[in-house]
């Protein structure tokens, strides 16, 4: 669930009221537990929707009222162009998840990626481009530790990478 959107900047909704959401409701369930944003620069202004995600649709019911969806994070292994290019392929119900739903995933479950054994995948904000073409922004589990970053992920595939589709209610 999402409210209504209060910021028209993506970077800056993601900055200013999903990421500081998120630390409140990871400290709430893990207190003993960290929540850590690597990302030491504003984000306001760097972030735009990827062509063919289909996320503009998220944003824009997010900017007229309030967005109930279904949050999946099921794209295992590709690499992010790869994700985009799936999305040719999927009924247009699907949209490739962003910041805002994959944040809001989190405030409603802080540990989707906490797993007692294995290592969990890094969560991309697949829908979103960044001010560098190669860079994205994510959500990684390290230990029992949450982070937000970003890294270069060079149109590559990874074992240990995941993409989320999102369909609206």
């Amino acid at each position: 669930m999402l409210p209504k959107a209060a910021r028209e900047d993506i970077g800056e909704a993601l900055q200013e009221d999903c990421l500081p959401a998120v630390l409140g409701s990871f400290k709430a369930e893990f207190p003993k537990y960290d929540f850590l944003n690597h990302n030491k620069d504003s984000l306001a202004g760097k972030l735009g929707v990827a062509p063919g995600s289909r996320h503009e649709r998220l944003l824009e019911q997010a900017r007229a009222s309030e967005v109930v969806g279904v949050y999946f994070p099921c794209l295992l292994e590709y690499s992010l162009p790869a994700a985009l290019e799936q999305m040719a392929g999927l009924p247009e119900q699907f949209l490739l998840a962003g910041g805002l739903d994959t944040s809001a995933a989190f405030v409603a479950l802080p540990g989707l990626l906490l797993r007692k054994e294995g290592y969990p995948p890094l969560l991309w904000l697949s829908a979103l481009t960044s001010e560098k073409e190669g860079i994205g922004y994510h959500y990684e589990a390290y230990g029992y530790n949450l982070t937000f970053n970003r890294r270069a992920h060079l149109g590559k595939a990874a074992e240990y990478w995941a993409s989320a589709l999102v369909v609206l209610g």
